[in-house]
């Protein structure tokens, strides 16, 4: 008879296995709509929707199940975009979607979303990693979800070329190329009391994050979240990035430059702009405590003091 303790053993291990098995393969299932200039579609993993807003900006959302949130007024100021020249082609191993401007390839075994310009040159690309499988041969891999969820967390990875630098994320005061780099968008003043850079780790500050960034390689991403978010630019994987946000619903737009001044324009005509362009001696009374560092702080002064500074240096303000 077996020896009971190792019965119990290989009992445990396979139940361990059950409980930890890999998240099941996202392939494309089918349930192909058109309605207007939104495509929608089912994965075995949940359900897709594909809005072309112009035909140099995508909206991007999964569900694993569910109905898809509705439109909020705080981020996103545009939700109706005029129906644009759609053409939709489909094999049987992809699935392509092709504006004046951008080419939305779908591969369906795995699935995966990969976009082009119109002429075929890549811009960017799901990631479907191969991971290896520790309990098989080392030639062995397994084909890794580039969308998942886990703990009311959806993370996306994507491809990051060679020699991509990506810029943005609302007000920082670290870098200006975030490649290679961990980021968390959430407001606050960073942690680590004291720290050698002053009282709060300034590194780490966070007054007004944007999920946004422009890539050097002609594109860039408008994650609509309203969580706190993670990106990974690479910093654990060089050739990959990632986003992650809260909640079970991923949202995302792809926006196309190729320049940075044409991805602004786009962005902010979805997310709103400013009415006129205002002179700059309106941003004069925003000049911080951190102005010390090249005048006496503003606010140790009578209010007379300030006035004749300010009248003294008409070019003068700080916006941060």
């Amino acid at each position: 008879m077996p020896n009971k303790s190792l019965l119990l053993s290989c009992l445990f291990s396979a139940f361990c296995l059950m409980l930890f098995a890999a998240e099941p393969i996202s392939n494309y299932k089918g349930g192909l709509n058109k309605k207007g200039n939104e495509i929608s579609f089912q994965t075995t993993t949940g359900k897709w929707l594909i809005q072309v807003c112009t035909p140099d900006m995508f909206r991007i959302k999964f569900r694993a199940s569910g109905n898809f949130d509705l439109p909020e007024k705080w981020m996103v100021v545009n939700y109706n975009w005029n129906e644009t020249g759609i053409k939709i082609a489909e094999t049987k191993t992809q699935l392509t979607i092709k504006t004046s401007k951008l080419q939305m390839v779908v591969n369906k075994q795995p699935f995966k979303i990969s976009v082009l310009d119109q002429n075929g040159k890549f811009l960017s690309s799901d990631a479907t990693s191969k991971v290896k499988n520790a309990n098989e041969s080392k030639n062995a891999n397994e084909i890794k979800n580039a969308t998942e969820i886990k703990n009311d967390t959806i993370t996306v990875t994507k491809t990051m070329q060679t020699d991509e630098h990506v810029f943005g994320f609302g007000e920082r005061m670290d870098f200006i190329d975030q490649r290679s780099k961990n980021i968390k968008l959430n407001v606050g003043r960073g942690k680590g009391l004291p720290h050698i850079i002053g009282a709060y780790n300034v590194l780490d500050a966070n007054y007004c994050p944007v999920p946004f960034f422009m890539s050097t390689k002609g594109y860039a991403i408008f994650l609509h979240s309203a969580t706190a978010t993670s990106w990974d630019m690479g910093s654990t994987e060089s050739n990959t990035y990632t986003m992650s946000s809260g909640g079970k619903e991923l949202d995302y737009y792809f926006i196309y430059g190729p320049d940075f001044p044409h991805m602004l324009d786009l962005y902010t005509n979805l997310t709103g702009k400013s009415p006129n362009a205002l002179p700059s001696s309106v941003f004069k009374n925003f000049a911080p405590r951190s102005a010390t560092l090249l005048t006496p702080c503003f606010h140790h002064h009578s209010t007379a003091a300030v006035s004749k500074k300010l009248t003294n240096s008409p070019g003068l303000f700080f916006s941060g």
